[in-house]
């Protein structure tokens, strides 16, 4: 059996964890300036690795190890302040979120709950899009990561711990390799299930335990290092090489400097965690920049926890109400910053002494000890059936009609114009042979595009009676049609499906604009589109390209309730705005190609409006409603019978 002593308290974790914390906190401030600072929640991966492997290791050799027993302090350390974290959300998104993200933010927490919400994230968020700045649990996706470690590496240590220490190191490391190794794009793209769990290999990278678990598992070596005097003998004056350790850490999470690559800086925050861990350095704890580490990792957890909230809370507040300078709180302002960061460490220690320490203290479960957590688990669960039975609080919005008018043919994602078929909804299908389809005509009509033309679909079937064209709907999330963007790329399975149409009419749109917007080269974009557009055209295809679509940019029925006011858009601006990628189509001449001018769609000679007296046209900044939809339907189809 391995001697295994159980560490006491140390210092140094707890600052290591207060400056991975403050890293993460100041990454969700402003991504720009802290760019780096998400690897915080490597270095708390390393550390958990550590700690955990050390309890269990050290109450077997005791044998006073059992699973029920590390489960309950598990529990205990974790859903109290989840809980109490979930219940925070549940008041903030009322007053801050629209119904979808009400409806998508409930549905997470609760996989949350159940430590599966890395899963649930993973498949509609891109944890380095603008959109995470304003949702409030996305955080939540390393606290699933975390808990499936805390759950399968005990049951693998159940197993192992007869073989000697040395065996059991191989083991470890043959799991760090497995680990490493399954980030390789082919092992993806090779395995259907986990192409069915995570929406895209990069979402499969950062969200997948699979892939995360070489950074517990070197926290895991160190600990046996430490605890066994293997390879080196530590020095006690090594207090220098300590010092510059930390520093060292700390430059590679709170700069930008580009000395390094995104992953060698990956794997340097891990190892030099480690190191630290496996040194334990004598450091003088008394310095105040020292202290206010120590403090903060001290409550590490709820600030971890509430940061998020509180921050996208503010954004989405800031989002509706930029025309009143009272209402509006400005977070590049340093006193603001100040304030905000003021508030988030008081909420996170209110949440630490009143909540994580009184459950941490409690030895044994009984009802009468737990009786405090379970009225926060009625709560929770009250507030999220009431979110998902109200549509995400929907009656908020009572101003103009968005919801009561749909196709009665078709099923729809509730609160939405996403449509359904056969229990799954059509919007991300990658193969031809999976792709809704409507009507049984002899003549086929694909619709490519993002989202945003999803939710045109069932406008333009409710316009067209089917009778001339049987329709394929054949969308992604995030992916206007074009050559090497997302997984459009010659060799993958959309790609191939998607050239393989013949003898069809093809209409295609998306939110073009938004890849030159994001930086892609206007020459390269022209030249891939003319690329993608022969692919089609060639096989004898009757291609309908829609150009930029007007759009609100904001939800206006969100906007309202926060205001009262309505908004007026200045169809110059938009027509400014849009013209790169309008221009670019426009010079676009091949046979077999129409490019569809919708600009417009819901705008006169000087101003744009996406309602009508009675009626929403857009469900939110970008989506259609069913009425939207229509009216895009009728113009298309104008076209398509002229």
């Amino acid at each position: 059996m391995i001697k295994i002593s159980k560490s006491k308290f140390r210092q140094d974790i707890q600052l290591i964890r207060g400056i991975a914390v403050f890293a993460v906190i100041l990454f969700h401030f402003d991504k720009t300036i802290f760019k780096y600072g998400y690897l915080g929640v490597d270095v708390f991966f390393v550390i958990s690795g550590f700690v955990i492997s050390n309890l269990i290791y050290s109450q077997i050799y005791k044998k006073e190890f059992s699973f029920k027993k590390f489960f309950f302090f598990r529990f205990k350390r974790i859903i109290p302040a989840l809980i109490s974290y979930l219940i925070f959300v549940k008041l903030i998104i009322y007053f801050t979120v629209d119904h979808q993200n009400i409806v998508e933010t409930t549905k997470t927490s609760l996989y949350s709950l159940f430590f599966l919400g890395n899963i649930h994230i993973s498949r509609y968020v891109d944890y380095f899009t603008i959109d995470t700045t304003k949702n409030l649990v996305v955080n939540l996706w390393s606290l699933s990561v975390e808990e499936q470690f805390y759950i399968i590496f005990p049951i693998v240590v159940y197993f192992i711990k007869k073989y000697k220490l040395k065996n059991q190191i191989i083991i470890f490391l043959f799991f760090i390799s497995l680990s490493l190794f399954s980030i390789n794009n082919y092992v993806y793209e090779n395995i259907e299930f986990l192409k069915r769990i995570f929406d895209s290999y990069d979402n499969y990278i950062f969200y997948s335990p699979i892939t995360r678990a070489w950074e517990f598992l070197i926290g895991v070596i160190g600990m046996f290092v430490i605890e066994n005097n293997l390879f080196f003998k530590r020095k006690k004056n090594v207090e220098v090489f300590g010092y510059l350790t930390y520093i060292t850490l700390i430059f590679l999470l709170f700069t930008n400097f580009n000395l390094v690559n995104e992953y060698f800086r990956l794997l340097s925050c891990c190892i030099l965690t480690t190191l630290i861990l496996i040194f334990n350095f004598k450091i003088n704890f008394k310095i105040k920049l020292i202290k206010f580490f120590l403090f903060t990792g001290n409550i590490s957890y709820s600030l971890y926890l509430f940061h998020q909230g509180i921050l996208a809370g503010l954004r989405n507040h800031n989002f509706y109400t930029t025309e009143n300078e009272f209402q509006y709180i400005n977070l590049d302002n340093f006193q603001n910053i100040f304030l905000v960061l003021l508030i988030i460490y008081l909420v996170s220690f209110c949440n630490f002494l009143f909540i994580e320490e009184k459950f941490r203290k409690i030895s044994f479960f009984s009802v009468s000890k737990f009786k405090s957590l379970f009225l926060m688990i009625f709560i929770f669960i009250s507030l999220s059936i009431i979110s998902l039975n109200t549509n995400g609080f929907d009656f908020r919005h009572d101003d103009l009609d968005s919801f009561s008018k749909n196709n009665t043919n078709l099923e729809f994602i509730p609160g939405t114009n996403y449509i359904i078929q056969d229990g799954s909804q059509c919007i991300n299908r990658s193969t031809i042979d999976n792709f809704c389809n409507f009507g049984i005509a002899e003549k086929n009509m694909f619709i490519l595009g993002d989202s945003m033309i999803s939710t045109m679909v069932s406008g333009f079937l409710t316009n067209n009676n089917l009778e001339e064209y049987k329709v394929y709907e054949a969308t992604k999330g995030g992916c206007p049609v074009l050559i090497y963007n997302c997984d459009f790329i010659p060799g993958e399975k959309r790609f191939e499906s998607l050239t393989s149409i013949k003898n069809s009419v093809i209409i295609m749109g998306g939110r073009y604009q938004k890849l030159i917007d994001e930086g892609k080269d206007k020459t390269e974009i022209s030249n891939d589109l003319k690329t993608t557009i022969k692919l089609f055209t060639k096989n004898n295809n009757q291609v309908l390209f829609l150009a930029n679509i007007p759009e609100p940019k904001i939800n206006e029925r969100m906007y309202f309730y926060k205001t009262g006011k309505y908004i007026v858009y200045n169809y110059e601006n938009w027509t400014t705005e849009y013209s790169e990628f309008n221009n670019i189509i426009q010079k676009i001449d091949l046979d077999g190609l129409t490019v569809i001018d919708l600009g417009n769609l819901f705008c006169e000679e000087t101003f744009c409006d996406f309602k009508s007296e009675n009626e929403y046209y857009f469900l939110d900044h970008v989506h259609f409603t069913f009425f939207g939809s229509e009216i895009a339907g009728k113009e298309i189809l104008k076209v398509l019978n002229s």
